[in-house]
């Protein structure tokens, strides 16, 4: 395409309503009026001048556009303005050819305004879902949490009823966005409420969904509900709507299970389908959402993943491999969750939740504390106060009101050392005291791993 197309070119796009610009190795050669109305001088910049938070995420998804590929998106970018304003984009990006060289041509929306809703229910989301989870001895429990959005409609709760019983849900509800975000914050309370019923789990299931059927009016959650009886040594699991989950049996083999039944609010009198387990067959339970089903099924997860010998590991590479969908000209479809419980860990399992530093003395005094590793109290001790400094000064923007996850795994072998905040900034973590240390992050978290000599 040479020049006198380039300006027949920018003719056609002067007149489209959105803002389009075409990139040619990472620079600006074209754009619109209205482009040009956001920002001015747009010719000959750089990308990276706009997008320095997320420019390796665009670089990697234009170097994705191809005769094969032909397009990528929508994706959501945070762009600096010249003046330093920062706004939010959503943007689509079309592979063309100029002058026999690959280009793309670049569509984005301004969706700043509601970039600040759409933050506003992300950060209560994971409020919720980084609360503390029960700690038993002989019981290690994983989640993954990775929303195809900003928001989620999926979740996962737990609750301790009392020493020998824990109850809990994984579920998504229908719809998108905001509305589905307000859903599950209802249906925590929903959730919570009901199980103080002291109510068989058949019984509660349906309890459930008749409330969801009266206060959450044309929404419904697909769930596992779970109960955990320690002194039964058993796991009894009702299906609403998320018919599958799989287990790792006590011989080390990997087992699919179906379960029938409709989602939470969708029917009035039908049955759901129940089993129960023991302790005594199975040592590992993974239970997850449609969005990692569908990646089961187009087999970009082989659930022989599921066999990894370390939890905190399984749960990273899960984690690894979604948000790389992500980036990906597909991306994510649906939320992905799954919770991963291990009935037989070897580890000692501590968690406290933080909000801000104001008791970080304290809640480190009571990790410690716990160690089996008391050799190592000094070293680990150092490490979380680095990185929860660097939780709540990147991660959290230095904000006391959300909260920071600080979970420490106790392994004969090893110690594990895991921080997840919401992830506002970038974290900045350069550990000084790592010399004996692997140091990995995934989503939110931060982990750093000691090994035990």
């Amino acid at each position: 395409m040479n020049f006198q197309k380039l300006l027949e070119y920018k003719f056609f796009i002067d007149a489209l309503p959105e803002i389009i610009l075409i990139i040619k190795e990472g620079k600006i050669i074209l754009a619109n009026k209205k482009a040009e109305e956001v920002q001015s001088a747009l010719i000959g910049a750089d990308i990276r001048e706009f997008i320095k938070s997320s420019f390796e995420k665009a670089q990697y998804r234009l170097s994705l556009l191809s005769d094969d590929t032909r397009s990528v998106g929508p994706t959501e970018y945070e762009v600096t303005l010249k003046n330093g304003e920062k706004r939010h984009f959503e943007m689509i990006s079309t592979f063309i050819t100029i002058e026999g060289m690959p280009a793309a041509l670049t569509t984005a929306r301004d969706i700043t305004s509601r970039k600040k809703d759409l933050v506003y229910a992300s950060l209560l989301q994971k409020k919720m879902m980084y609360k503390k989870l029960p700690e038993v001895d002989g019981l290690e429990f994983g989640t993954v949490y990775v929303p195809a959005k900003s928001v989620s409609g999926d979740l996962y709760f737990m609750k301790r009823i009392n020493q020998a019983q824990i109850i809990g849900i994984i579920g998504d509800i229908s719809g998108k966005g905001l509305s589905a975000a307000m859903s599950v914050s209802a249906f925590e309370v929903i959730f919570h409420e009901s199980v103080k019923a002291g109510i068989p789990l058949m019984d509660l299931v349906e309890l459930l969904s008749q409330k969801v059927s009266d206060y959450l009016m044309n929404t419904y959650v697909a769930a596992i509900v779970y109960l955990i009886d320690l002194d039964r040594g058993t796991i009894e699991l009702t299906g609403a709507g998320i018919n599958e989950f799989y287990a790792i049996t006590t011989k080390g083999l990997l087992k699919r299970y179906e379960l029938k039944g409709p989602s939470l609010g969708m029917f009035e009198h039908l049955s759901y389908d129940s089993i129960k387990l023991t302790l005594q067959e199975i040592t590992r339970l993974i239970l997850y959402t449609d969005g990692i089903s569908d990646q089961i099924f187009a087999k970009e997860i082989d659930p022989g993943l599921f066999k990894e010998k370390y939890l905190y590991r399984l749960v990273m590479n899960l984690t690894g491999i979604l948000e790389q969908r992500q980036l990906e000209p597909k991306g994510l479809h649906d939320d992905s969750t799954a919770v991963i419980l291990d009935f037989h860990s070897h580890a000692k399992s501590i968690t406290h939740v933080l909000y801000g530093l104001k008791f970080q003395e304290q809640s480190v005094s009571q990790v410690l504390d716990k160690l089996l590793h008391v050799q190592y109290r000094e070293q680990v001790q150092s490490i979380i106060h680095e990185l929860l400094l660097s939780a709540f000064k990147y991660g959290n923007a230095e904000n006391e009101d959300l909260p920071i996850r600080l979970t420490v795994l106790d392994y004969m072998d090893r110690i594990i050392i895991e921080v997840t905040d919401l992830g506002i900034l970038p974290k900045q973590v350069d550990l000084k005291s790592s010399e004996a240390t692997n140091r990995y992050s995934h989503g939110n978290s931060v982990i750093v791993e000691i090994e035990v000599k």
